[in-house]
């Protein structure tokens, strides 16, 4: 693994470990995938499907950007999810309660990612029986 992005992660405070337990989720995902820096974000490649913006000198967060838009994810309540640009989603990691919708968003990324971009889109639903 990128040892900037597990320095980046290191500077977080309080929620550093769960972060950097999301990073190395997400690339379990991609095994031959692995985090380059492009600006300020790294970004996993080649899959592309999350880049992470490690934000901990003034808003101790990490804002992730993921393949797909809002309306293809199951909302939950604990981590609001956005527009990002165009295709791209994001949500801001600033609390340890939020592990299950962060990983929940980025397993469901990389679902979209292996769809491909011509994906027919639609928005899961959870019923219960």
């Amino acid at each position: 693994m990128n040892s900037s992005i597990v320095t980046e992660v290191n500077h977080l405070q309080n929620i550093n470990e769960v972060a950097f337990a999301l990073i190395q989720y997400a690339r379990s995902l991609e095994p031959e995938s692995d985090y380059v820096p492009e600006n300020d974000r790294f970004v996993l490649r080649p899959a592309n499907f999350v880049t992470f913006s490690v934000r901990w000198k003034k808003a101790n967060n990490i804002t992730v950007s993921l393949r797909g838009n809002p309306n293809e994810f199951e909302k939950l309540p604990e981590l609001l999810i956005q527009q990002d640009q165009n295709g791209y989603s994001l949500f801001r990691f600033e609390q340890v309660n939020q592990l299950f919708a962060a990983a929940s968003y980025i397993r469901r990324a990389h679902e979209l990612f292996e769809r491909g971009r011509q994906r027919r889109q639609t928005t899961p639903l959870t019923v219960e029986r």
